[in-house]
C-alpha cells in the first residue's frame, strides 16, 4: 500500500524462442534489460520458452537458477523434445504444444498485455494473438532489424496483411524503422521508438592491473565478415600492427559463421600475425565486462547493408559503457548518436586504412582517446540507459492500458 492507494501489478505474458537467460547475445541483453527494467516497475513478465529446452544442462540451469524480481519462465516440451519435432516437420504437433502452454498460463493467470517476438510460423502466431485478444490483452512487438532479413518474401507480406495489424504496441530500436513502420499501420497503433538499451551497472567494474606494456584492442560479437566487418577489422589492425608493435587484437565471440572464421584464419596465417591476433571464444554475460574494461579501445568495422541501415548494433552500447574509446563505422543511425573525434572515433564503411588510422588516433594521442571515452559513456547514459528507456515502455502501456 501507498497512502491509500494499492499498486496494482501489470502482467505481460511473452511468446520467446529461447530461454533469453541460458543463451549469450544481443537479442538475449536487449530484452534482458527491457523485461528487468518492467519487472523493476511492478510488472510481472511471464516468458513462454516455445522452442523447449535445448539439451540437459538447459534443462538443469533453469531448475536451479534464481531469476530476478518478476520474471517468470515456462518451457513448452521436455529436453530436446522440441528440437526432435522441429526437424522431423511435426510442425502442427509443435504448434500445438506451444498454444497448449500458453492456454494454460492464461487459465491461471489474467493478462494485461501479450508479447509476441519473431521465429513462429504464421499460423501459430495468429493463434496465439487470438488467445490473447480473446482474453483482452493488448499485443505488444519489439522490432531491432527489419523483418524482412530473416523472413521469405511470402512470410514478410503475411506478416504485413494478418499479424502487424493486430499489434496494439510497436517499440522499434531506430528511427529508420520507426519510418518504416508508419508505412504499414493504421492510426490505432502505438508505435514508438526505444533506442537500444544497455545496463551501465555492469559495466562499472574498475580496470584490472596490466603488468604488461600491450595496448589491448577489443571486438565482441560473431566472427561474421558481411554483419560487422571482422574480415576489415584484421586487414586495419594489419597496417596497425606495422607501426605500434605491442599491440594486440583480441576477438571474443563464436567462431561462426565457420567460412567467415576460417578466412580470417588464413589471412591471419598468411600476414604472420598468430601472435598479435587472439580468438577468445565465447564468452558468458559475466566475463564480457571486464574484458571490454580491461581493452586499450573498442572496436566495430561494421560495413555498409539493409542490416546496418535499419538496425543498431547492441555491442556499440555496451562498449560506450566502459568509458573506454571507441572507433566505429559511420553507418546507419550511428552518426546520429557519435561524432568523430568528440564522442568516438567514426571511420568510414568498408574503408581499411581509414579505420585504420582511427584506431592510431588512440595510440597517438591518448590524452584526448580518455576524454573521447568519457564523452562515450555520457551518450550511453543519456541515450541508452536502460532505467531511462524501461521508464518510457512503462509510460507507454500504462497511459495504455486495458484496465
Amino acid at each position: 500500500m501507498v497512502g491509500n492507494k494499492q499498486i496494482t501489478k501489470m502482467k505481460i505474458l511473452v511468446v520467446f524462442s529461447r530461454n533469453l537467460y541460458f543463451i549469450e547475445g544481443a537479442p538475449s541483453n536487449r530484452f534482458r534489460s527491457i523485461f528487468e527494467g518492467l519487472g523493476k516497475r511492478n510488472y510481472a513478465v511471464h516468458i513462454i520458452i516455445t522452442g523447449g529446452y535445448y539439451n540437459w544442462t538447459e534443462y538443469f540451469f533453469h531448475k536451479k537458477y534464481k531469476y530476478p524480481k518478476n520474471i517468470f519462465i515456462y518451457y513448452t516440451g521436455f529436453p530436446y523434445q522440441m528440437r526432435i519435432l522441429k526437424k522431423i516437420k511435426y510442425q502442427s504437433l509443435q504448434s500445438q504444444l506451444i498454444i497448449n502452454k500458453q492456454k494454460k498460463i492464461q487459465s491461471e493467470n489474467i493478462f494485461d498485455f501479450g508479447w509476441i517476438t519473431f521465429g513462429l510460423g504464421y499460423n501459430t502466431y495468429l493463434e496465439s494473438i487470438s488467445l490473447f485478444k480473446n482474453s483482452g490483452a493488448k499485443m505488444i512487438q519489439e522490432v531491432s532489424e527489419h523483418p524482412i532479413l530473416f523472413m521469405s518474401k511470402t512470410e514478410f507480406n503475411r506478416y504485413l496483411e494478418l499479424i502487424l495489424p493486430q499489434i496494439d504496441f510497436i517499440f522499434v530500436m531506430t528511427n529508420n524503422l520507426l519510418e518504416f513502420y508508419k508505412k504499414h499501420i493504421d492510426k490505432n497503433t502505438n508505435l514508438c521508438h526505444i533506442p537500444m538499451t544497455v545496463d551501465l551497472d555492469r559495466f562499472s567494474k574498475s580496470k584490472s592491473i596490466n603488468k604488461e606494456d600491450i595496448y589491448v584492442i577489443s571486438y565482441v560479437g560473431l566472427m561474421n565478415n558481411g554483419k560487422d566487418g571482422v574480415d576489415i577489422l584484421i586487414k586495419a589492425f594489419t597496417l596497425v600492427s606495422k607501426k605500434y608493435k605491442n599491440v594486440k587484437l583480441q576477438l571474443i565471440g563464436p567462431y561462426k559463421p565457420q567460412a567467415d572464421y576460417f578466412e580470417q584464419l588464413n589471412y591471419i596465417k598468411n600476414n604472420d600475425l598468430e601472435d598479435k591476433i587472439q580468438y577468445l571464444g565465447e564468452k558468458s554475460r559475466d566475463e564480457i565486462p571486464q574484458l571490454l574494461i580491461d581493452s586499450d579501445c573498442l572496436v566495430l568495422a561494421r560495413p555498409n547493408s539493409k542490416q546496418a541501415q535499419f538496425g543498431f548494433p547492441t555491442k556499440l552500447g555496451e562498449y560506450l559503457a566502459t568509458s573506454n574509446p571507441v572507433i566505429v563505422t559511420s553507418v546507419g543511425e550511428i552518426p546520429f548518436y557519435l561524432k568523430n573525434n568528440v564522442n568516438a572515433f567514426v571511420a568510414k564503411p568498408n574503408d581499411i586504412n581509414d579505420f585504420a588510422d582511427k584506431i592510431l588516433n588512440v595510440f597517438r594521442n591518448k590524452s584526448n582517446a580518455i576524454i573521447v571515452g568519457e564523452k562515450g559513456y555520457q551518450v550511453a547514459n543519456k541515450f541508452f540507459n536502460t532505467e531511462i528507456q524501461s521508464n518510457a515502455i512503462d509510460k507507454v502501456l500504462k497511459e495504455n492500458s486495458p484496465k
